[in-house]
Order: C-alpha cells, then structure tokens, then sequence
C-alpha cells in the first residue's frame, strides 16, 4: 500500500472532532482550471456553508486538483 493510500484508510477511521462538533456530509472530489477566485469560493459555500468575504481587491484565476478531500464539509453543533 502506498503512502497516500494509507493516509486515506486513516482519515476513514478517524472522522471525529475535538471541539464536539459532529461531522457531515461526504469526501468531495473536484478538478478545476483557471477558475475565477470569486467562483472558487462561491463553490465552498455552496459546498460546505462556509461563508468567505473577498476583499474588492482580490482577483485571480486558480488550478486546484482536490481528491477525495474530508476537510470540506459541513459542521453541526452536537
């Protein structure tokens, strides 16, 4: 088993939080290029509620490879 394999298997047996939060939602995958930062972020929301307030200054493009990631999800008070 490679090492990103078992980093995976890891996390699957590890889905609690410390500060008591309970956990939802599902590993998300995407694949983006060039994506507008204000799209990007519109994206998290839409994925994980989070709510990003941008500076009128920022712009940008961004290329993100994102593979089954856990850290995106939605937290609810337990």
């Amino acid at each position: 088993m490679n090492l990103a394999a078992e980093q995976k298997a890891e996390m699957a047996q590890k889905p609690t939080v410390n500060n008591g939060s309970k956990y939802t939602g599902e590993p998300i995958s995407v694949n983006l290029k060039d994506v507008d930062l204000k799209d990007f972020f519109r994206l998290i929301h839409e994925i994980s509620g989070l709510n990003v307030v941008l500076d009128p200054m920022i712009h940008g493009n961004l290329t993100i490879v994102l593979d089954d990631v856990l850290g995106i999800r939605r937290w609810t008070s337990s």
